[in-house]
């Protein structure tokens, strides 16, 4: 009537599970691992264990599987076979860390919210759920949450060879079902239980999302479960709430949302983040010819035109925001999946998602996930293997005392190298090369010691002096730090020192004096007789100042105020006033090393844009535009007089008097632009 097999990893053994219903007289015989046992059948369950001498453990790097074989004899013929396949693997909390199979685990998971475009359900297909989560592991993944449902044996199959363990959940959000189906959470992980107990892969237990069914009955389903099922962990439900998870009720606990304060999170038990880095910008709308099944388009190339055009950018404006965006995702992503590693108290984390999760909102559809809809990488953003480099299972961290990475020449900076191991071993005598390079130059290389590098998490290994060699002019390099195989960089912008730069031929409004002073000499001031021979004029943006220059044929450019410094972050869940910011390939960017997106080249500087509407600037032309939920916005522009034959480069909301030297270098690149521009007769 049924059979399973269990691995028992402590005893070096299979387990095979046997019901037998009707008949007479019959023995069962059970061969895993070239070893064989045989027993009669008696009522009810019959168990019968083979040593495994051949003993392979199942992990995610190492996802061994044996074949079991039951038969059933009645008159010295076999007379039915049942093939089961299983792994073996302990999975355990030991204080405040996971364990797998004896060695310390940690937890890179990703989450899973059915998201099938072109069948609209999941497919009975094991080749089609092997190639999904062959590049989940091909991205450094072994583990995933399948939120508030539960997937086929299909899939469990293919995370069994392919080694991703799996957390299934009931289809409860607090203690409402998500279905149309009867509250009985015993009745639903009882059948969990029965359906996939045989699968290594299948190895939390959630009952959940965010909520709770009451205490007492956390608790006693709880209890059941665990006597139950001795070979997986159980969460309450998977949610960011400690209140969520007491002890009595989860073996572990759901972490923060976001990023936190390195070693502030420190709980009694491992944690695993809930639904980190659910970055939000928009559905590329390039996706759109890939819709051939079930989902219609939700983003059409018309649809985001028009919504563009309600702005008054045109459709060459599509696809540069489009890419700003995965560009600036792409930053929070490795931001955020480094912060999690280098916290010595984090035990895992759920990066959300694996795909674009694909919800309505804000006149458009959001974009989470690491890949498109279709499992592909999007324009700019991570390949699986770009993204292992910091999400496999070791990893190397950086720590510069903050997380700006622009320095100037000569300046020194100490660097602290982290090294998170989960290996299957320890590394005696490690050692860390570094290397400081931009394009095909070496600009700094060392070698330092890392010692002897323990299984387990982060850990301080090496620190560095680096003092940043001289640049001719501001140019962008990556810090690349190796261990072994392991590597990881880092990019960093450097610029030369500047000096007191000549601006006699500047004339400046008296509110920008002191702030101009500070970068060039020898100017005059907006106002004085010798303004009036100036080439250029310098003035608050909007000023009455800078309108009458326009108007009188001059050359200005004008600095807008910086409020909401920075707005460099993407809101979670929701399209918050920052989804990608794109800048044009054009002299008035100066020296500014820039690669056409909102970079950390530019987060110390950048905030609050003008808004833009319909054709308010059909008088200008558009440099630097950003796009947020609710609308698009322009940083820098240049703008012609109305009537007049003046011209003025405009920046909204960068902070361009900061004196820091991105700043400096941007004020610079506009300056001249305007130099360079005709003078027009009065």
């Amino acid at each position: 009537d049924g059979a399973w097999v269990r691995g028992d990893f402590d005893a070096h053994e299979a387990e095979a599970h046997v019901v037998v219903r009707g008949g007479g007289a019959c023995e069962v015989r059970f061969s895993a691992g070239g070893r064989s046992v045989a027993a009669a059948v008696k009522d009810g369950e019959t168990v019968l264990r083979v040593p495994l001498g051949d003993f392979r453990p199942w992990s995610p790097e190492r996802p061994n599987l044996y074949t079991g074989v039951v038969e059933l004899i009645e008159g010295g013929r076999v007379v039915q076979t049942r093939r089961e396949r299983f792994g073996v693997r302990k999975l355990e909390v030991r204080g405040k860390e996971f364990y797998l199979n004896g060695r310390p685990f940690f937890v890179r998971g990703f989450g899973d919210d059915a998201v099938y475009p072109l069948t609209g359900l999941s497919p009975a297909d094991r080749g089609f759920h092997r190639a999904h989560l062959a590049e989940a592991r091909k991205a450094g993944f072994n583990f995933v949450r399948l939120h508030t449902h539960c997937e086929l044996p299909e899939y469990f199959e293919a995370a069994d060879e392919l080694g991703v363990m799996i957390q299934a959940e009931l289809p409860y959000y607090s203690d409402v079902p998500t279905e149309g189906f009867q509250f009985d959470p015993v009745r639903d992980v009882t059948e969990l239980w029965r359906n996939f107990r045989r699968h290594p892969s299948f190895a939390v237990y959630s009952m959940g999302n965010e909520g709770s069914f009451g205490p007492e009955l956390d608790r006693r389903i709880h209890a059941y479960v665990k006597k139950m099922d001795r070979d997986r962990l159980k969460i309450n439900q998977d949610c960011h709430l400690a209140r969520i998870n007491p002890p009595d009720a989860a073996d572990y606990l759901g972490g923060p949302i976001k990023e936190w304060p390195r070693g502030t999170v420190d709980p009694d038990r491992p944690f695993v983040t809930h639904e980190y880095l659910n970055l939000c910008i928009k559905l590329d709308s390039r996706s759109e010819t890939d819709y051939t099944g079930v989902w219609l388009p939700p983003v059409t190339r018309k649809a985001r035109a028009e919504w563009l055009a309600k702005s008054g950018l045109g459709a060459e404006w599509c696809d540069r925001l489009q890419d700003a965006q995965h560009a600036l995702q792409r930053h929070w992503q490795k931001h955020g999946v480094e912060a999690a590693r280098i916290d010595p108290f984090c035990d895992g984390y759920c990066f959300w998602t694996i795909v674009d999760v694909v919800v309505s909102q804000g006149g458009s559809y959001t974009a989470q996930g690491l890949f498109d809809p279709f499992w592909k990488p999007k324009r700019g953003g991570f390949s699986a293997e770009e993204f292992a480099r910091f999400n496999g299972p070791s990893c190397i961290l950086l720590d510069m005392g903050g997380d700006d990475r622009v320095f100037v020449s000569g300046e020194t900076r100490t660097a602290d190298f982290y090294f998170a191991h989960y290996g299957e071993a320890a590394l005696p005598g490690a050692t860390l090369e570094l290397r400081l390079g931009a394009e095909d130059r070496t600009l700094l290389e060392m070698s330092l010691p890392a010692g002897d590098v323990a299984v387990g998490a982060a850990r301080r290994v090496a620190s560095a002096e680096i003092r940043f060699p001289p640049v001719p002019k501001p140019q962008k390099a990556a810090l690349t730090a190796r261990i072994g195989e392991v590597s990881n960089s880092w990019d960093v912008w450097m610029f030369p020192p500047r000096g007191l730069r000549d601006g006699r031929d500047l004339a400046v409004a008296p509110a920008l004096k002191d702030a101009i002073g500070k970068l060039y000499g020898e100017f005059s001031v907006l106002g004085s007789p010798e303004s009036e021979k100036a080439a250029v004029v310098v003035a608050v943006a909007g000023s009455p100042e800078a309108e009458a220059a326009l108007l009188q044929g001059r050359r200005v450019v004008a600095v807008g105020e910086a409020k909401g410094v920075p707005n460099i972050k993407l809101g979670w869940w929701f399209m918050g006033s920052q989804v990608g910011t794109a800048l044009l390939k054009h002299p008035v960017f100066g020296d500014l090393p820039h690669e056409g997106v909102l970079s950390p080249l530019l987060f110390r500087i950048i905030g609050n844009g003008k808004a833009l509407a319909g054709s308010q600037h059909e008088e200008s032309e558009l440099f630097m535009v950003g796009e947020g939920g609710s609308g698009c916005f322009v940083y820098l522009a240049l703008r012609r007089a109305k009537g007049g034959l003046g011209v003025a480069v405009e920046s909204f909301g960068i902070d361009l008097l900061s004196g820091l030297p991105e700043a400096a270098v941007l004020l610079d690149g506009m300056i001249d632009y305007v130099r360079g521009i005709p003078e027009s007769k009065k």
